[in-house]
């Protein structure tokens, strides 16, 4: 079993409430229901003096992805355990007739969180 060090989730993306100074914020929903904990801050515009500025929509993507983070982690951890259960003993998650469909919407469905 995987130590998992990071903040859990879920991450959610503040994209409707940009910061004072028009950032994202990306938070952890620590208690399913509050209070919010602080990941990441995203960016919109320039920021130290750097010469391409981020664009509002590269910006909310940029904070869907990062708050994807938990949810494309759990697909890998997911994915893997199922692969070495099959492995050891045959066995499928129900409905699947083999392990790569399975892998293949457990991953779709990661990836559909990171860029709805």
């Amino acid at each position: 079993m995987t130590q998992l060090k990071h903040t859990p989730g879920p991450w959610g993306a503040d994209l409707g409430v940009a910061l004072d100074n028009g950032q994202h914020a990306v938070n952890a929903d620590m208690a399913g229901g509050g209070p919010w904990r602080a990941i990441a801050t995203v960016y919109v515009g320039r920021y130290g003096g750097g010469s391409k500025a981020v664009q509002p929509a590269e910006a909310e993507a940029n904070a869907r992805l990062i708050a994807a983070a938990p949810t494309m982690l759990d697909a890998l951890l997911t994915i893997r355990e199922a692969r070495d259960r099959h492995a050891a003993t045959g066995q499928l998650p129900d409905g699947y007739e083999t392990i790569d469909d399975y892998a293949a919407d457990v991953a779709d469905a990661a990836i559909q969180k990171a860029t709805a």
